[in-house]
């Protein structure tokens, strides 16, 4: 997980920086603006310091840190592009500047650039070794690039350079790496580290609750993320990570209204309305469920978006659908079992001869990579026994009916004793 850098380290650390550029061959007309500006950026009033650096620049266009300083402004204001290009003519002006590095970086973490975020702090840190910001910066963005070992390298480096007391976001992202590197222990007491320097901080609730919760202790995890609700009524992911334990205990109702929650609170990714629709698949609100894939897909194009919408056109008998989806689940992943399986089910609910050749591909094709699905070859022999292959169709009931007596599934058992009694003893 990556945050925005906050309001109040980003002013700091803009204050810090732009007092350390250089200020040879500036008027005074241009310098008292650049002031201005500064004093305004610091007491956040942003769009009073765009436009005191704007003066300075009419006076004057070569000044690298009024671009720097107006960079940030529009940062902090959301308004990035203009940001990267302010940070860009510094940059030019005067080359040998980490802090326009450093900005520009934060402005590609905030655009979700996180190679050229990581590429810009990079460069922050080859002009200053031991900027503590630029590791912080890199770190979170090869944490966002899924690249945990070199993280835990960066934050190492923040640790040495930053006092105690300023370290809970250290601890925090430290903790998010070894999450991402299943080291779920380690996890743990980074998050540890982080609640003991600030009890009230509430991110590393949510961090420690989704580590417990991958470690399957959904009681301690539970506590956790309630917790965290209560410090930050706002977090989004404390409401997304409990909505999952819930939907994992079966509480659906509840699980819902936090996944709602999850998503009224802007964390609209295609995972929330992913877990959402599975819900509602489980409650059977087929054409509901369908609405939250349809926008899982239209955010991320993956194949278990597809696959997942495919079901629920499945279980609708939309099998023309159906099958599309399951066709661009398995273009995405081509081993997916679960997609040969759902297409072959919905090449058999045509109910045309023709189709059933079809279905027994995809059937064959689930046999392949797990033997040992029972409904691989319980759709095989319904798809056999309708073009006439009795023997065949005999032979799949027999095999299905043995695999879901080892794994106990008594609903198979009864579909297939249902075609073929005399399986029965």
């Amino acid at each position: 997980m990556v945050r925005v850098l906050s309001k109040v380290f980003l002013i700091a650390t803009v204050v810090l920086a732009l007092l350390m550029l250089s200020v040879a061959c500036e008027t005074i007309d241009s310098v008292s603006h650049y002031n201005a500006g500064m004093a305004n950026l610091t007491d956040e009033r942003y769009r009073s310091a765009v436009s005191d650096f704007d003066k300075a620049l009419d006076v004057d266009p070569n000044v690298a840190r009024a671009y720097a300083g107006r960079g940030y402004a529009n940062l902090a204001l959301g308004l990035y592009e203009r940001a990267v290009v302010d940070f860009g003519k510094a940059i030019r002006l005067s080359p040998g500047h980490a802090e326009a590095y450093l900005g520009r970086g934060h402005t590609r973490m905030a655009l979700r650039e996180y190679s050229d975020a990581e590429v810009n702090y990079g460069e922050a840190l080859r002009l200053d070794s031991d900027s503590a910001e630029a590791y912080r910066g890199r770190a979170q963005a090869r944490l966002a690039l899924g690249r945990y070992e070199d993280a835990l390298g960066d934050f190492e480096e923040v640790i040495r350079l930053t006092a105690e007391r300023d370290l809970k976001e250290v601890y925090l992202g430290q903790g998010y790496a070894n999450l991402g590197l299943g080291a779920y222990e380690d996890a743990i007491a980074n998050f540890n580290h982080a609640i003991d320097l600030d009890g009230d901080y509430a991110d590393p609730y949510v961090g420690r609750g989704q580590a417990r919760l991958l470690m399957g202790d959904y009681r301690v995890a539970l506590a956790d993320l309630n917790n965290a609700i209560r410090l930050a009524p706002d977090s989004a992911e404390a409401y997304f990570n409990r909505g999952h334990i819930r939907s994992t205990k079966a509480e659906y109702a509840n699980a819902i209204r936090d996944y709602d929650s999850a998503i009224r609170l802007d964390l609209r990714t295609a995972n929330v309305y992913n877990e959402r629709g599975k819900i509602r698949f489980v409650l059977g609100q087929f054409e509901a469920a369908i609405g939250d894939y349809n926008r899982a897909v239209e955010l991320s194009s993956e194949a278990e978006f597809y696959h997942n919408r495919g079901q629920a056109k499945l279980a609708l008998g939309k099998y023309d659908e159906a099958v599309d989806d399951y066709g661009e689940a398995i273009s995405r992943e081509h081993g997916y079992e679960g997609a040969y399986l759902g297409r072959g089910f919905a090449k058999a609910g045509f109910e045309q001869e023709e189709r059933y050749p079809e279905a027994i591909e995809d059937f064959d094709r689930v046999i392949e990579l797990n033997p040992e699905n029972a409904y691989a070859f319980f759709g095989r022999g319904i798809s056999n026994e309708q073009i006439g292959n009795v023997e065949m169709a005999d032979a799949d009931f027999k095999a299905a009916l043995n695999l879901a007596r080892q794994t106990g599934d008594k609903s198979l058992i009864s579909k297939i004793i249902d075609r073929r009694p005399r399986l029965s003893g």
